[in-house]
Formats: structure tokens, C-alpha cells, sequence
């Protein structure tokens, strides 16, 4: 909201326009007044400022602007104002009259002041110019956010008053907590809390076996990507004990035909569901407190010394185990051939989560893997963060990332926290998130944080590293800045501010686990946070990241809209049209309503929408073909997109199949645009 109306006789129409503008939270934060020239010349300075424009913080340079000449024998008013998205200032000329009036406010600009042009003006002064920017309140009671005062007054309100990052603060005894942001100033705010479709969490290629613990017996050997156990009973696990929903793969040689071979999820010996092979016959079986139970069976003939994989995928109860044929030579599984499928409910808490467990009993010993390339001959698919892209590199020899579905895990207490265990110091996990074209500003002051703790860590140096790149629009990178842990123990916040290259326009944020293959142990990594300002201020959710539906619904209230273009144009540039803010990847319904009439039978008008520029097709969401002159007809489409999170222009366009004249009705009814986005793409 403005602090202030600027004094003046009059109130132009583009200072109600301004006050919209204000209203919609595009402001002026600091600067931007328009001063004379020095020595005094046709033409003004812009001062270098900030302002907030459709939810990003956009700076303005020092600008020098030439005001026309008037000769035309009548004063004239001209209007000074700055673009909301570029930050480039320009000057609208007003028309000359005996009582001028400043010409309408582009709508994609925030005015900053009036020149008064008089007749045969030789030079612009001070007095020729009305400041009227809206700006926002540093007074009454506002203070920047390091500077509040000591908690424990529980419900005092605070309006913290950086430049940067301006919001509502509620002192709730224990903590100052946001109410609410007053602009948008988070470019990325993860709780990871979103899942998408299963991805590789644990690869393995049997160059080491550094990461698997025996449970019965010894893990065994390993040389050319080939695991080699014992003789006689063994059992060893690897990978996140908080696995619950995964699939698991491994592949395994038949070196005899009357022996076994498990591979599944598990605890301990007495514990755990497998897909499981004994003696011509394929199970999914179960093992709790120690008793076996076949859940599922069939018989199967195996060829011996041949290769097959062996799968067991768990989506809550219902499991799910694949028996594969490789052949005389190991593959990779999406080379095998599917012999067998059995599914079955496992409902016992005992199993809800565990790791990768692998039990054989076969003479000669049982192999496993085969597989050099990623994933490998032995491997593990779970869910994933939402947005973020998981790699593995180094030693593929069990590094793993999963969830720790605890409820109360991460740092702030309602966390589902990733979880990471690196093995050998050889290897190494990154997860990357990649922010939108246009999501940062060049030359902007921004803060990255994360939280982080470590566990049974040995070796040295940096296990958990939070690097954030800044990229232009190739998404080169510009500048990077990087966050280490120190080795914490409890969950600790990490931060770093910078102020961002020229030519930055969106970001990378990677969590590098092991980044110089130093380390070992394990790690969490959490609440990931990139805001505007130079301040870490206290993590919050974006909004609705709930989960719920976020709907705009604008209108057009007043007059009617007349078409006669061919072409497709805008209804409306400013009532129905809208940017929208989606903090995470959505599904957006798009749904215009209008009611048309067309004065030429067998004409038609067309209503449809763009996103960000690109119209919907094939074809257009609605139409109406008259067959009486002038009837008015409703159209209500709806079409649906899949777009990422950032920001995204939705405008309603139309057009008519001929010359002549359709009218959208805007009098007797409304004309609006609804959107509706949905989190998950």
C-alpha cells in the first residue's frame, strides 16, 4: 500500500491508474525522483532506484531524458514513468491546452512525476516539476528485520522495512514468524515435500562393496562389476533404511538350480519382503519376525548358469515381484525378457520401510550384478523431489538418497528431510534445481539458505556443499557461490548473500554431497531458500504450498468490446489479462467466458487465450457461427497446460472469420478469464 498521495491541486486519471498499480503491490521502493538538469536544459534526470514490479524487484539506472519542444502557443503537461518489468524510464508527451492534463499512464509502467511544458519553454525547472510517485512507508513504526526487537510478546506486529524484503511479522512468544510477505520475493522455497515418478536412488556397479553391511555370513567379493558371495547362506543390505515405496533390482547368475537367490526390501534377517527364487520356483515372499510367508507362486525352470534380474517394487501395501531372463550374459534389465509376475498386500509395519537387501544360497557361490554402466547390475528407484534433478557420480558403489519419513525430521519439526549416505569417498550425489528465465535480476542483492546436519562422518573436508550459480538466459553460468557445512552435528542454517552479475537472469541451486570425494557418512539437507534481499529471513512456505488450487479470476465490469480485426488481438491488455506467480510445476485450467453476437450471418467470432505469448491450438477454445444477425451466444471453454513453477501471462484474445463487426458484451454482463492451477504436472 502508498504511504502517500502526493499534494496537488488535481488528481488525474493516471494517479487513480498509479493507485492500482500500488494496490497490486507495484510500487516504488526507493529513488526514482525526477529532478532538473544542471545546468538547466530541455530535459530531466531520473535518479537510479528500486522498484517492485508485477512481484520482482527491478533496479532503475540514472537516466537522462529529453522533453520535446512546445511551440504550439498552450502550455502542456507531460508524464514521466518507469517500465514495471525493464526499469527504463521514458516520458509520454501530454497534448497542449489552455488547462492541459497529463496523458493516460501506460499500463505497463508506474509513474514517477509531471513536467509542466510551458509554451516556448527554453529550459525544464524545479517548479515545473510534481513529484508523484507512491512509495513505500519507512516510518510509523517500521524497522528492518536484524533490528526487531527481543521476542516474547506474544501477537505485537512488526512491519520489517528492508529494502529488500519487506513483510508483516507476528511475535507468537517464542519467535518472530512471517505473516505474510508484502511482495514476493522468493525465487525458491522447497520443503520437498512433493514427490514425482520414481527415480534411480542407490546405483550399483560392484567396483567396491564398501557400502553393503552383512547381516549372515560375509558381503563376499567383488572383481569385473561381479559380486561373488560365499558358498553357503549370506545376507548383507545397503542403502536408506527409511526406504518405504521403491522399486528394487538386482541380477544375479543361477549357479545351481536348487539354490537361492532374495533381493527385496529389508531390516534385518527376520525382516523383510523380497522377490525370491528357490528351486524352480519364482515367490514374493515375506519374512516377519522371523516366520516366511509365501505371499505369491509360481514355477519357473531356470537354465543354469544363465543371468536373470529380479525385481520387488513397493507402492504402500501393495507389492509387486518380476522375474526377468537375461540370458547366457549379463544385461541390463531393460534388455531382459519378462518370465514371471506376482502381486500381493504386505500390510505388516515390521517392513513399512527398509534398505536393499540381498540374500543367496547357492554351490558353486552366487553372482550378482554384471553391469559396469549406470545404474548398474544392482540398483534402487524411489521418489524423488519435485523439480530437482538426482545424479550420481564417482564410484557407483551404493551412495544413496532417499527420505526420512519420519514425521518430525527435519530442522523446523514437519520436514521430510532427504537423506544421503555416501559409502566411499569416491563417490558422489548432486540434486539440482533449475529457476526460470527471468526469475533474477542483474545487479540485485539475494540471500541462499539451507539447513543441514551430519552423521558417523569420517575423512575430511566438505560433505555437503549448497552451490548457487547465477546464469543468464542460456543459463551459462556467471557466478557461483558456494555454501559448505562445518561438519554440524545438529541441524544448522547455512547462508551467503551476493549481489548478482550484470547479465544474471535466473539461477541453479545444487546440494553437491561429497564435492571434493573427501568425505563419508551421511547427511540431511533441507528447506532450500533463495529470496531477495541480503537477508537469510525465516524459511516460510510459498503460497498455497498446501497443495491447494490457486485461482485468479479477473473481469471486465464495464463496456463492451468490439472486434472487426482478422486477426488475433488482445480483448483487453489490462482487465483480461493476468501474470501469474506458481511456486511449484502446475496444471493450469484456462477458462475465458463471453458472450458474443456478430452482425453478419454465417460469420464468426473466435474467443481463445495465450500463455505466455503462444495461443492455444490446434484450433480455437470457442466460436460462434451466426445464423441470426446479431444474437448473442455464451461461450465457457476450457483448456488445460502443463506449465513449471515461475512466472506466466494468461491473456484473452479474439478475432472475427471476416470484415464486419462482433461484439463481446461487457454491459449487460461480465466478461472474465478464470484460472485455476493445480500442484503436479
Amino acid at each position: 500500500m502508498p504511504q502517500y498521495v502526493p499534494d496537488s491541486i488535481y488528481f488525474y486519471e493516471a494517479d487513480e491508474d498509479n493507485m492500482i498499480q500500488a494496490l497490486l503491490n507495484n510500487i516504488v521502493v526507493s529513488g526514482c525522483s525526477v529532478a532538473e538538469r544542471s545546468p538547466q536544459i530541455m530535459g530531466v534526470r531520473v535518479a537510479a532506484g528500486v522498484i517492485f514490479g508485477d512481484g520482482l524487484r527491478v533496479a532503475v539506472s540514472q537516466t537522462d531524458l529529453v522533453v520535446g519542444a512546445n511551440s504550439s502557443g498552450s502550455n502542456r503537461l507531460d508524464l514521466v514513468s518507469v517500465n514495471k518489468a525493464t526499469g527504463v524510464p521514458t516520458i509520454t508527451a501530454g497534448t497542449p491546452a489552455g488547462t492541459p492534463i497529463p496523458p493516460s499512464l501506460p499500463l505497463t509502467d508506474l509513474l514517477l512525476a509531471y513536467i509542466n511544458v510551458a509554451n516556448n519553454a527554453a529550459n525544464i525547472q524545479a517548479a515545473n516539476i510534481t513529484d508523484r510517485r507512491l512509495q513505500i512507508p519507512w516510518r510509523l513504526g517500521t524497522m528492518t528485520f536484524a533490528n526487531l526487537p527481543a521476542v516474547g510478546k506474544a501477537g505485537q506486529l512488526a512491519l520489517t522495512s528492508d529494502v529488500d524484503t519487506p513483510e508483516l511479522v507476528r511475535d507468537d512468544g517464542a519467535a518472530w514468524r512471517t505473516i505474510g510477505s508484502r511482495y514476493p520475493n522468493l525465487c525458491l522455497n522447497s520443503d520437498f515435500g512433493r514427490r514425482t515418478v520414481f527415480g534411480l536412488a542407490m546405483p550399483e556397479a560392484f567396483s567396491v562393496i564398501t557400502g553393503w553391511t552383512a547381516v549372515v555370513n560375509t558381503v563376499g567379493t567383488v572383481a569385473a562389476n561381479i559380486l561373488t558371495s560365499n558358498a553357503t547362506q549370506s545376507e548383507r543390505k545397503a542403502g536408506i533404511p527409511s526406504w518405504s515405496d521403491g522399486r528394487f533390482s538386482a541380477q544375479f547368475k543361477a549357479t545351481q538350480l536348487a539354490g537361492d537367490a532374495w533381493f527385496g526390501k529389508g531390516v534385518d534377517a527376520n525382516n523383510k519382503v523380497t522377490a525370491r527364487y528357490t528351486n524352480g520356483t519364482f515367490f514374493l515372499e515375506k519374512v516377519i519376525a522371523g516366520t516366511p510367508t509365501a505371499v505369491a507362486s509360481v514355477a519357473q525352470a531356470l537354465t543354469l548358469n544363465n543371468w536373470y534380474w529380479l525385481e520387488l517394487e513397493a507402492q504402500g501395501q501393495k507389492y509387486t515381484a518380476t522375474l526377468y531372463s537375461s540370458g547366457a550374459a549379463p544385461t541390463t534389465k531393460a534388455a531382459a525378457t519378462v518370465l514371471q509376475t506376482l502381486t500381493g498386500t504386505v500390510a505388516d509395519a515390521a517392513v513399512a520401510t527398509g534398505s536393499a537387501y540381498m540374500l543367496d544360497s547357492m554351490n558353486p557361490a552366487t553372482q550378482w550384478g554384471g553391469v559396469a554402466a549406470s545404474p548398474g547390475g544392482v540398483y534402487v528407484e524411489t521418489w524423488l523431489p519435485e523439480s530437482w534433478s538426482v545424479s550420481f557420480a564417482g564410484t557407483l558403489g551404493s551412495q544413496a538418497i532417499g527420505f526420512d519419513e519420519a514425521a518430525d525430521s527435519g530442522p523446523l519439526t514437519k520436514q521430510w528431510t532427504p537423506v544421503v549416505v555416501i559409502p566411499q569417498a569416491t563417490s558422489t550425489v548432486t540434486a539440482q534445481y533449475d529457476g526460470p528465465d527471468g526469475g533474477m535480476l542483474a545487479a540485485s542483492a539475494y540471500t541462499a539458505s539451507y539447513y543441514e546436519k551430519n552423521t558417523g562422518l569420517g575423512g575430511s573436508g566438505v560433505m555437503v556443499r549448497g552451490s548457487f550459480l547465477e546464469q543468464n538466459s542460456a543459463q551459462a553460468t556467471q557466478a557461483t557461490t558456494n555454501i559448505d557445512d562445518a561438519a554440524e552435528a545438529a541441524y544448522t542454517r547455512k547462508s551467503a548473500s551476493v549481489t548478482t552479475n550484470a547479465a544474471t537472469r535466473r539461477f541453479r541451486f545444487q546440494f553437491i554431497i561429497n564435492p571434493a570425494t573427501t568425505r563419508t557418512g551421511t547427511v540431511r539437507f533441507s528447506l532450500p531458500q533463495v529470496e531477495q534481499g541480503s537477508t537469510a529471513t525465516a524459511w516460510r512456505p510459498a503460497p498455497a504450498d498446501d497443495g491447494q488450487p490457486i485461482t485468479w479470476d479477473v473481469q471486465r465490469l464495464t463496456g463492451n468490446v468490439t472486434l472487426t480485426a482478422t486477426t488475433t488481438t488482445e480483448v483487453d491488455s489490462r482487465d483480461l489479462a493476468v501474470n501469474i506467480f506458481l511456486p511449484w510445476d502446475a496444471t493450469v485450467d484456462v477458462a475465458p467466458q463471453a458472450t458474443v453476437t456478430e452482425d453478419t450471418v454465417g460469420q464468426y467470432v473466435f474467443i481463445n487465450c495465450t500463455v505466455d505469448g503462444v495461443a492455444f491450438t490446434p484450433g480455437d477454445m470457442a466460436y460462434q457461427r451466426t445464423a441470426v444477425a446479431n444474437s448473442a451466444s455464451t461461450l465457457s471453454p476450457h483448456r488445460r497446460i502443463r506449465l513449471a513453477a515461475g512466472k506466466h501471462r494468461i491473456a484473452m484474445i479474439g478475432y472475427r472469420s471476416a470484415t464486419g463487426s462482433g461484439t463481446i458484451d461487457g454491459v449487460s454482463t461480465s466478461i472474465g478469464l478464470t484460472i485455476t492451477a493445480t500442484r503436479g504436472k
